[in-house]
């Protein structure tokens, strides 16, 4: 394929931008073009991806590249907005629509910052801060900067981004689960998730999505522990009750796996964690139940993640787990094996008890 020739002006945005200014890596890079349309774009062998918004593969890179444009709020919801993209539109009117200042900064060809809303001086005085009224007019925002504070936790939210954060909690019901999900699984993956939770308390805004959590005691974990996301969702499985939980996973659309683990910690973490205080049968049952005699590694991932969450001795029970699977009951076979297979596990793990 012969060179792609960009047509207008192309400019680094976004996140790339303030990672590079903070010293980070960029995950990725997004690009704007000034100057050019859509017929342009395909012209240059760009590849249209965005239905809502004029947004565009590069052939070669395959980086998304998207008109410069401007928005108008005309209705609720994701979709309620109307769009300006043609090649008129500058990139300081761009840069407005965005979220918050760190992230309205853009780089040219020739390394040139161009930063109308002093996205650079936020970042030296480490402070979120909203680029503009539009702000509002997004309600997964109030999200987005909870979020941002987990990513970036020693920066302080700007009083005034706080209080419009607060005001626009009856708007928060017109986002879609989807949205939601993302933006919370997000935060969980970021360096202090427990900012997430604290913003959600501060600014008023954990209605409807997240009214039932424990946010307090969520943070005060979260602070104490470094979990990955499947020990985060472990940890909510394991602060909340069944119905909580049923409610607030149904209610984010949440996968089967992450529901499946948060229930079963719910259901069976204190019981495996006092373990040793059971008897024999009762034993035996709670690890039959967790999966511990199955052949697959579903009850090796819970352990993982409830000891992620309360300590516990991993490989003790491991060892257990290994032994008791080992019996047999010989010569009996249907439903006459189970119930003598169970027997004889729980005789086993009595016998173990008395040897120690």
């Amino acid at each position: 394929m012969s060179e792609i020739k960009i047509p207008g002006s192309r400019y680094l945005v976004g996140g790339a931008v303030r990672d590079e200014l903070l010293g980070v890596k960029p995950r990725e890079r997004d690009w704007v073009i000034v100057g050019a349309d859509a017929e342009t774009m395909i012209e240059a062998g760009f590849i249209p991806i965005g239905k809502a918004y004029p947004v565009y593969l590069h052939p070669k890179s395959f980086e998304e590249h998207a008109l410069a444009r401007t928005e108008a709020k005309i209705g609720p919801g994701h979709g309620g907005f109307s769009f300006t993209n043609d090649a008129n539109v500058t990139l300081e009117q761009d840069l407005l629509r965005r979220d918050l200042t760190i992230n309205a900064m853009a780089k040219s060809a020739t390394g040139e910052l161009i930063d109308p809303y002093g996205g650079r001086r936020d970042l030296r005085d480490k402070k979120l801060r909203h680029v503009s009224a539009a702000f509002a007019e997004d309600p997964l925002r109030c999200f987005r900067i909870a979020r941002f504070a987990a990513k970036l936790p020693n920066f302080e939210i700007d009083a005034a981004t706080l209080e419009l954060a607060r005001g626009m909690v009856n708007e928060l019901q017109e986002l879609s689960a989807e949205r939601v999900w993302n933006e919370w699984v997000k935060a969980l993956e970021e360096e202090a998730p427990y900012r997430f939770y604290e913003v959600l308390r501060d600014a008023g805004i954990a209605e409807p999505w997240f009214c039932e959590l424990e946010l307090d005691a969520l943070a005060e974990a979260h602070r104490e522990r470094e979990l990955s996301l499947q020990s985060a969702f472990a940890l909510v499985g394991w602060l909340h009750s069944k119905t909580v939980l049923e409610e607030f996973f149904d209610r984010l659309t949440a996968p089967k796996k992450a529901k499946s683990l948060a229930l079963e910690i719910c259901r069976s973490g204190r019981l495996i964690k006092e373990l040793d205080q059971l008897d024999g049968a009762r034993a035996v049952d709670v690890l039959d139940q967790t999966g511990a005699f199955h052949g697959d590694s579903r009850f090796d991932s819970f352990l993982v993640a409830l000891n992620a969450v309360t300590d516990i001795e991993v490989q003790r029970i491991l060892n257990l787990r290994n032994v008791l699977r080992k019996v047999t009951a010989a010569g009996e076979q249907g439903l006459k094996y189970g119930q003598a297979l169970r027997r004889n596990r729980i005789r086993k793990l009595n016998e173990i008890r008395r040897n120690v």
